[in-house]
């Protein structure tokens, strides 16, 4: 008796596959797949003269024109993980109780057997493919007697699968009398019509099964978008003041000095100050040299009490604001408490 062997191949691809495709770090992402009409489909990651798909965490190498997607093992080998469906093994003689998928891996023939690793499969048939693609999920696999098994399993054109009974018969000049097999861990699951593998397709082309993205083609990377270490060298400078002027009033309003220190030129008679009431003033300047319309965070003012009594002037308070709309500064001071030979400083910048 010949027994079928078809899941060597994924067991063996997933066994690398679950190693190198756990969640992909965010640094190994390098952008993503549009499809033809500009839309999202999933993350790129790779290298960008290799780049890969990302779909459900799992690595694919990606054909971009023609949308085909296979294993990548990351050595080089990319592989299908879907095969045509093998026999389901049980040790009843009815199909009930835990069932098996079969395994070409003949290691403990040869030396040391090393069971495959859990993993799973999809699996279906040339005739179904377009309606029914299951899913199975298996434990690390052991070497079993096949006379130990009663019933196999095999799926029909609708989908579902027969029973039939079984019984063991040894062929001479052959190794059948033992196998690897893998226990099934759930019960076979259709995931066509299934939205956690809506992206995926499953096709029969050729004599062999193919997997594609579920999009409109061609697919197009776009590339991440990397931010460039600052340059030290083109650092962003504070803005110098252009114009920068310092006056001194007397507590009775009178103007005592001015000072220009850089930028546009201001003569006799261009500042004015007005005496408000004790203690409050306001000076003018022309609208050439602070305009009405100036924002007052566009300014920088300074003002400073200035008397020949220290403990008179380390009591005083002093504030200096730009009113709206005007081009005139305001300054509050204390004077009414200690009005004896004292004046303020004002500073002026922008």
């Amino acid at each position: 008796m010949i027994i079928k062997k078809y899941l060597f191949i994924a067991i063996t691809v997933f066994s690398t596959l679950l190693s190198v495709n756990s969640n992909a770090a965010e640094e190994d992402i390098i952008g993503h797949w549009e499809d033809a009409n500009g839309n999202f489909f999933s993350k790129a990651l790779g290298t960008n003269d290799r780049p890969r798909i990302l779909i459900d965490n799992l690595v694919y190498f990606l054909d971009a024109k023609t949308g085909e997607i296979k294993l990548d093992d990351g050595e080089g080998y990319y592989h299908t993980y879907i095969t045509d469906a093998d026999l389901i093994w049980y040790k009843s003689n009815d199909c009930s109780g835990n069932g098996y998928l079969s395994n070409n891996d003949e290691s403990f023939i040869e030396g040391p057997f090393k069971a495959p690793p859990a993993g799973f499969i999809f699996e279906s048939t040339p005739d179904i493919i377009n309606k029914t693609v299951l899913r199975f999920e298996y434990g690390k696999g052991a070497v079993m007697d096949n006379g130990s098994f009663h019933s196999t399993a095999s799926i029909q054109p609708d989908g579902k699968y027969k029973c039939e009974k079984y019984e063991f018969q040894h062929e001479h000049y052959s190794y059948d009398e033992v196998e690897v097999k893998n226990e099934i861990l759930n019960p076979p699951e259709n995931i066509i019509g299934n939205n956690k593998y809506s992206k995926l397709r499953f096709s029969y082309d050729n004599g062999s099964f193919a997997i594609y993205v579920n999009a409109l083609l061609p697919f197009k990377l776009v590339e991440k978008q990397i931010q460039p270490e600052p340059d030290p060298d083109s650092r962003i400078a504070y803005q110098s003041p252009v114009n920068s002027v310092s006056i001194r009033v007397s507590s009775q309003g009178k103007l005592s000095y001015v000072t220009v220190n850089q930028g546009q030129s201001l003569y006799i008679g261009d500042i004015k100050v007005s005496k408000l009431s004790t203690g409050v003033y306001d000076v003018t300047f022309p609208e050439s040299y602070i305009a009405a319309d100036r924002a007052r965070d566009k300014l920088i003012l300074t003002c400073n009490v200035n008397s020949n009594n220290r403990n008179q002037g380390g009591e005083m308070g002093i504030s200096c604001y730009k009113l709206d709309a005007q081009n005139i500064i305001r300054i509050v001071t204390e004077y009414h408490k200690h009005p004896i030979n004292t004046d303020f400083t004002l500073g002026v910048k922008w």
